[in-house]
């Protein structure tokens, strides 16, 4: 909790002119899965990705501050309709952000190798 705290300060204060600056629930967000992933990993991806903008949507389909991938997620029915409804909150965000990962490490061994930003 600490150092997930610590890595918030550093966020915000390096974040002071960002169009969208991070907010505290994503940092909780994140901070949910940790011992599942660690959590300043987590949110240097979801910086990298949308630079924590939860309403983020890239032109090739993805979204939210993980920018979870439309086609891969949705589409092929991964996540349901309930689920991606709250792709644009940091709870929801995460929540799928927590399932790709674990899906890369069971495949790949390697919970962020499906990001091309990390």
């Amino acid at each position: 909790m600490i150092a997930a705290l610590f890595m918030w300060l550093l966020i915000d204060l390096g974040s002071f002119n960002e169009t969208h600056p991070v907010h505290r629930e994503l940092v909780e967000a994140a901070e949910i899965y940790n011992g599942q992933w660690s959590t300043a990993e987590a949110l240097q991806v979801a910086y990298c990705e949308s630079r924590w903008n939860l309403e983020a949507v890239s032109g090739t389909k993805d979204h939210g501050a993980w920018q979870i991938h439309e086609p891969t997620w949705f589409d092929s029915g991964a996540f349901g309709p309930r689920v991606w409804g709250r792709r644009y909150t940091a709870l929801g965000s995460a929540s799928m952000a927590i399932e790709v990962y674990k899906y890369g490490e069971r495949t790949y061994g390697d919970g962020w190798i499906l990001w091309s930003c990390r």
